[in-house]
């Protein structure tokens, strides 16, 4: 798969891809550093407004049904996936848990040239506070 890095007005940087992706396909695995949810907790205020952070927060179960927490801090990488943009309306991937890392699949068939956006599933009021556009 061959992506590009491209500047995009009121983002910053974004992924896009120059080849046709099919719905259902696996694209790309998020790249990021395992942490626990309290690792994730200290570090976002270790960076402060300052840095910009890059976490993946996502959930699991264990065998007796209990929810956990875990985290893929990616603020520190240089792998691409960590520009994938967020969009509510216009959100091209889903990512799912696939052996232990996280994948983002097509949601529908995906053009050359087009930007790879997520919905962020961002929840906390504080940061939607801080974070307007999460909510676009």
């Amino acid at each position: 798969m061959t992506f590009v890095v491209k500047d995009v007005p009121g983002k910053g940087r974004g992924l896009f891809t120059n080849v046709f992706i099919p719905k259902g396909q696996l694209i790309i695995r998020y790249e990021g550093e395992h942490i626990s949810e309290a690792e994730a907790a200290r570090r976002e205020d270790e960076y402060g407004a300052d840095t910009c952070c890059y976490m993946f927060y996502y959930t699991t179960r264990d065998r007796k049904d209990k929810k956990i927490v875990h985290c893929l801090d990616a603020t520190h990488s240089r792998h691409e996936s960590r520009l994938i943009n967020h969009s509510k309306k216009h959100a091209n991937l889903k990512p799912e848990y696939v052996y232990d890392h996280i994948w983002f699949r097509a949601r529908r068939d995906i053009e050359p040239g087009t930007e790879l956006l997520f919905d962020y599933n961002e929840t906390r009021k504080d940061v939607l506070a801080a974070n307007p556009w999460l909510k676009e």
